[in-house]
């Protein structure tokens, strides 16, 4: 009975698809089979998938086949034709061999036509055939290697002079003298010259900018994530991607894309077959190169930077909102008896009162070792206000006064001060490796002496502008009955959520957390610029105990607190 025959074509790149080369091979196979009397059931072709990393033997033609071997679907008995053993794999030497070995212990006969001369490898293959194999295998990923090697070398060497050209005096943002990368951000058109050459340049689409500026601004109005996308999604602002709707995880995306002020972020991407998903995937690092003035930027390096702090400020302050975000203090309220947080609890509508609402210790509700006692919600509101007086009103409105603008811009200049500090730090870091590792020189030393002395004055200014920044905070006032009629706009129909939402992330700007003593009666808010501020929420024929709850309070040091609060700094 004859033999079945499979034939495999493998080829990386669509070159290889366009040439003689599929045509010829198979007019070789077909010769192979005519004369040794076989029976072609099928011709694998894998089309575009490289063998160097063994991705071929994964996923795609030669893995179904693989497959039908190991479970008997192709008889012991066949035969596998190819060009050449480099076709199968050009993986590292050991795994080649062990996947060579995986088919012909299988019985099947792998068949070469190199040359149209062709060349058995069997079960019973012989040593000398075993050594010839590990010569083509090795030959095979030695030459993919070199290829990497002068691929990666050649667009190094790219890279480098669009950097030399980004720190050049006459750089033009938008218009390198390579387009390095296709992988643009959303809002940024590329418009080709001459694409072969990676001649062009790039444009900032004014529609995707215009819904980026009014992200900016609403976020640092003091609008969440969650609520921003809300936000965009009701009032119908179109996607800057082919999604249909915003959502939160995208948005923070941009907020850190540092093409926000242009400069073009260098990331490797390998592909790595991923166990859990069972396939190839690519993962992206950073190198830590950052080509500055790369695309034409939408904000300054200064607002970037001033970004990321309120980003980090915020992170770590997540409570449950619903629809009406009912708890304005979302992400603030703890339990003064244990340090554990609070939670909002409804208890649905009950009377005139409309819904009865209550504050409770979460560890106290499920028996985690603190007392249970309801606080209710209804006037803790009004009794806040009444008592803190740090805010400005204009934040709570979403509006920006003389006042907070200069507050704004001081945190800024902070910002910026403390990212160019940590560049600095970094390269002292680096020129002290160098020393250390024998390269020591006249001119390293210099460099050296110049960097700490420019440290130290980024440290100075960065401390002076501090100082301006809390002198600015401490000019701010605010009055009682604005508050209350902010947050009587807030509660209209209609606009309950985001209004509340904003308001809330205001709070968090001025207070750490809003520490309640249940058994006492009594409040104390741990405000950002160093007091403690108490109230009472006593309801009639109850009694304040706010010696008691202080006595508590100021027994509580820093580690006490520790899981509520931002970092130690900001304490």
């Amino acid at each position: 009975m004859a033999r079945i025959a499979y034939s495999y074509q493998r080829f990386s790149n669509q070159e290889q698809a366009r040439g003689d080369s599929l045509r010829r091979q198979q007019a070789l196979v077909d010769q192979y089979i005519a004369e040794n009397g076989l029976i072609l059931d099928k011709t694998l072709t894998d089309r575009g998938v490289s063998a160097y990393k063994g991705k071929n033997a994964r996923q795609g033609a030669l893995k179904t086949f693989l497959d039908g071997v190991e479970n008997g679907d192709i008889p012991s008995n066949s035969i596998l034709i190819c060009e050449s053993l480099d076709r199968i794999s050009r993986n590292n030497i050991y795994d080649a061999l062990e996947l060579f070995l995986s088919i012909t212990r299988k019985g099947v006969t792998i068949v070469t036509l190199t040359d149209g001369q062709p060349k058995e490898y069997g079960k019973s293959a012989d040593p000398m055939q075993l050594m010839e194999c590990l010569f083509i295998f090795s030959r095979a990923n030695e030459e993919s290697a070199r290829k990497g090697e002068r691929v990666k070398a050649a667009y190094d060497n790219k890279v480098e002079q669009v950097k030399r050209w980004s720190e050049s005096e006459s750089v033009e943002p938008g218009k390198p003298p390579i387009i390095i990368t296709s992988d643009t951000p959303t809002w940024i058109d590329v418009i080709w010259e001459d694409k072969k050459s990676r001649k062009g340049e790039l444009r900032l689409n004014e529609r995707k900018v215009k819904t980026i500026k009014k992200i900016i601004d609403m976020y640092l109005s003091g609008v969440g994530l969650s609520s921003l996308a809300k936000e965009l999604n009701e009032s119908k602002t179109p996607t800057i991607t082919n999604t249909k709707n915003w959502g939160f995880s995208y948005i923070n995306t941009i907020l850190k894309n540092r093409a926000l002020y242009g400069a073009l972020e260098m990331y490797q991407t390998d592909t790595v077959f991923s166990e859990e998903k069972q396939k190839y995937v690519r993962r992206r690092t950073p190198t830590g190169t950052v080509i500055e003035n790369y695309f034409p930027p939408i904000i300054t390096k200064e607002d970037f930077d001033y970004i990321q702090s309120v980003k980090k400020n915020r992170s770590g302050r997540k409570g449950r909102k619903g629809e009406r975000f009912s708890n304005l203090f979302t992400g603030l309220v703890v339990c003064g008896e244990c340090g554990g947080s609070m939670r909002f609890v409804s208890k649905g509508k009950k009377g005139k009162s409309g819904d009865v609402t209550n504050l409770v210790c979460a560890n106290a509700s499920i028996g985690a070792g603190c007392k249970y006692k309801q606080i209710h919600y209804s006037g803790i509101e009004d009794k806040f206000f009444d008592t803190f007086k740090d805010i400005p009103i204009e934040d709570l409105a979403g509006r920006k006064s003389e006042i907070t603008i200069q507050i704004s811009k001081k945190q800024k200049e902070v910002e910026s001060l403390k990212s160019d500090l940590v560049d600095t730090e970094k390269k002292i870091n680096n020129v002290v490796d160098a020393i250390a590792d024998g390269l020591s020189s006249a001119k390293l030393k210099k460099r050296l002496s110049e960097l700490e002395l420019k440290a130290k004055k980024l440290q100075d200014d960065a401390k002076e502008k501090e100082a301006e920044l809390a002198q600015r905070e401490r000019e701010n006032h605010n009055n009682k009955e604005k508050f209350k009629e902010i947050l009587s706009k807030a509660n209209v129909e209609g606009s309950t959520y985001y209004s509340r939402s904003q308001i809330n992330e205001a709070l968090k700007r001025y207070i750490h957390f809003i520490a309640f003593y249940p058994f006492h009666n009594f409040a104390i808010i741990k405000s950002k610029a160093g007091k403690d501020i108490s109230f009472d929420y006593a309801d009639a024929g109850e009694i304040v105990q706010s010696k008691k709850a202080w006595l508590k309070h100021t027994d509580n040091n820093f580690e006490f607190w520790s899981h509520t609060l931002t970092d130690p700094e900001d304490y």
